[in-house]
C-alpha cells in the first residue's frame, strides 16, 4: 500500500475530492503494481488468449472503492481535501484536535475507518486503521518540522495511550506464543485457511487481542504503538515466519 500511496504522490497526484472519486482499475493496477486480469487459453480456439479477473482483482476493486469512498465523504462534508478536513474538524472543537476526537471524528466520517461492530455484549470498538493514522502522524510531527507546522492544530500527547493496531498479524503472533488460544471450531476455520466471514469471529479474535495486549501493557513500561512494533517485528523472525493468519476478504480495515 505504501509502495502505491507513494507512486501517486510522485506522479503528482493530489489527493483531493475530485482525483479520489477518479480513481480507475486501471490506475490501481499501475500506481500498486497488481495483475488484476491475466490472459488465459481460449477453451476451444487454440492460439486465442482471454482476458479474465486475476485472484487480486477484488483486492484492487476494494483499493479503488475505498478512495472513490472517501472522495464522496470528503464532498458530501465540503472539504477539497484531508488537509481541509483536518483544519475543519479541529475548527469544530475549539481550533485545537487531541487524540481521542481525531479518532472519533475519523470513525464517525468516514466507513473506511469505522471499525465498528456489534456483538451480543455490544458495540465493539477496534478502530485499528484510526489508531494507526494517529500514531504515524505524531511521529511523523516528532521527526519532521514541517509536519509539525502543518499539524499545529493537532495534540499528540494522548498518542502514547493507544492501543494496538489488531489485524490478523498480532492474532498469529500471540496465538503462537501460548497467549491467545482458540475454540476447536475457530482453530479448524483458521489452521484450514478458511475465509471467516465479517462480523462475530473475525471481530472476537481482534477484541482478545486488544484485550491482551492491553493486559500486557498493564504490566509493560511501554506503549501501544511500541507493543505492536514489536510484534509485528517477532512476525518476521524464523520462529514465526509460518504463523496462520486468519482470512477475512470482506473486510478494508486491515
Amino acid at each position: 500500500m505504501l509502495y502505491g500511496i507513494m507512486s501517486m504522490v510522485i506522479g503528482g497526484g493530489a489527493l483531493h475530492t475530485d482525483y479520489l472519486n477518479g480513481v480507475s482499475i486501471t490506475d490501481v493496477q499501475m500506481l500498486f503494481n497488481i495483475q488484476v486480469d491475466v490472459d488465459m487459453p481460449h477453451e476451444t480456439i487454440p492460439g486465442l488468449y482471454i482476458s479474465k479477473p486475476s485472484p487480486l482483482r477484488a483486492f484492487a476493486d476494494k483499493i479503488r472503492s475505498t478512495f472513490a469512498e472517501c472522495g464522496r465523504r470528503l464532498a458530501e462534508l465540503q472539504c477539497k481535501d484531508f488537509a481541509d478536513y483536518f483544519s475543519k474538524i479541529a475548527a469544530r472543537n475549539g481550533g485545537k484536535l487531541d487524540v481521542s476526537k481525531f479518532i472519533t471524528a475519523l470513525s464517525a466520517d468516514f466507513p473506511t475507518f469505522s471499525d465498528v461492530s456489534d456483538s451480543p455484549d455490544g458495540r465493539v470498538h477496534v478502530l485499528s486503521k484510526a489508531q494507526r493514522l494517529v500514531s504515524d502522524l505524531s511521529i511523523a510531527v516528532r521527526e519532521a518540522p514541517e509536519v509539525a507546522t502543518f499539524l499545529n492544530f493537532m495534540d499528540f500527547t494522548q498518542a502514547s495511550q493507544l492501543t494496538v493496531f489488531a489485524d490478523n498479524v498480532l492474532p498469529a503472533v500471540l496465538r503462537r506464543e501460548g497467549v491467545l488460544e482458540y475454540s476447536p471450531e475457530l482453530a479448524t476455520l483458521v489452521d484450514s485457511k478458511k475465509t471467516l466471514p465479517k462480523g462475530d469471529m473475525e471481530t472476537e479474535i481482534r477484541a482478545v487481542t486488544m484485550e491482551a495486549c492491553n493486559i500486557i501493557l498493564r504490566s509493560a513500561n511501554t506503549s501501544g504503538p511500541d507493543l505492536d512494533f514489536f510484534l509485528r517485528e517477532l512476525a518476521k523472525t524464523d520462529t514465526h515466519k509460518d504463523n496462520i493468519r486468519h482470512y477475512c476478504k470482506d473486510t478494508v480495515f486491515y
